[in-house]
């Protein structure tokens, strides 16, 4: 589903996954929201795109996919006890199973992989 690129967006996203994700154990999809949130506020901060996003399961991994127009790739960073930003990827890197990126040009698409 694709989104504008508006703060308001974030919120639609989250709410996206939830509707799609309904038959998932809710704390599944409760790491799937935020993590879908982390990855849309990137894609209107960092990119200045609207984005996309995509859903699937297959054997036993739920996939959430956020696809933008940026081509700037994402860092994983380490930030400090005083940082106020630069905790999307990390958390990212901690919540899930397994998470990449894809060179799209232009753009790119940041997925991540839970276990259902």
């Amino acid at each position: 589903m694709r989104f504008p690129m508006a703060i308001e967006s974030v919120s639609r996203a989250r709410q996206f996954v939830r509707s799609a994700l309904q038959r998932f154990p809710g704390d599944t999809v409760d790491t799937a929201e935020l993590l879908t949130s982390e990855l849309a506020t990137n894609a209107i901060v960092h990119g200045h795109t609207a984005f996309d996003v995509m859903v699937s399961d297959a054997d036993g991994t739920l996939r959430i996919a956020v696809t933008d127009q940026s081509g700037l790739m994402p860092v994983l960073l380490s930030p400090g006890a005083s940082d106020v930003r630069g905790r999307g990827l990390l958390i990212l890197d901690r919540l899930s199973d397994r998470w990449g990126t894809a060179d799209n040009r232009p753009g790119k698409t940041v997925w991540f992989d839970l276990a259902t």
